[in-house]
């Protein structure tokens, strides 16, 4: 019988499959971007999560490689995006410790990297920022994982992570009549209505990839 929880290769295939997806949606990224800041989002993500695929490693354990991702993607990834992805995976990290990777301490995780974003880049709801698509996912995964109410009986971690998918996402297109208020962006004004934020929509990507790379979660 298969040992319960994420292993990590499991957590490897994620990283590869969210390097995958932020290179197949390079271009729209650094589009996104040119509109309300520096036009190479993409390219800096692209770059940042090759290098962590390609310095994936056999025989460590879950923290050990998200504590590896954390700090390549810092050293690796330019702009805002790398200290905030690398933050996030970092916290991630340090939170579920030596702990088996099960739906519980995933969301563990998860919630520690949501505040290592807040704790790094100070955000709050409505910015126009990546943390309007991951602290719905984020949300949306912990109540189908410990649900208050019925069912009494927690969802399927791969539900959740269906469930985070689909939040990230309507995040992500919220993001599009807001005024942004953080970062390059916030210079803009006005101007910055009517656009979707690229960290948003990288964010999004993350959970799209976990959804697909991970259904051995349960």
């Amino acid at each position: 019988m298969r040992p319960p929880g994420l292993t990590a290769p499991m957590l490897a295939e994620w990283l590869r499959e969210f390097a995958r997806l932020v290179s197949e949606h390079e271009d729209q990224l650094n589009s996104l971007d040119a509109a309300i800041g520096d036009a190479d989002h993409g390219t800096n993500l692209t770059r940042g999560f090759r290098a962590v695929a390609a310095d994936l490693r056999p025989g460590m354990s879950p923290a050990a490689l998200l504590t590896a991702a954390g700090h390549t993607i810092i050293n690796k990834t330019g702009g805002a995006a790398g200290p905030l992805f690398g933050t996030f995976f970092l916290y991630f990290a340090d939170a579920v410790g030596n702990d088996p990777l099960t739906p519980a301490t995933f969301t563990t995780g998860l919630q520690a990297g949501l505040a290592g974003v807040v704790t790094r880049g100070r955000p709050d709801p409505g910015d126009k920022t990546m943390y309007d698509a991951l602290a719905p996912a984020v949300t949306a995964f912990t109540k189908a994982i410990h649900p208050t109410g019925p069912p009494a009986r927690s969802s399927s971690a791969s539900y959740a992570l269906q469930a985070a998918q689909r939040a990230a996402e309507s995040g992500r297109d919220a993001t599009i009549p807001m005024l942004a208020r953080k970062g390059r962006a916030s210079y803009l004004g006005e101007r910055t209505i009517g656009h979707q934020d690229p960290g948003a929509t990288s964010a999004a990507l993350l959970f799209t990839a976990a959804a697909t790379a991970l259904p051995l979660l349960d």
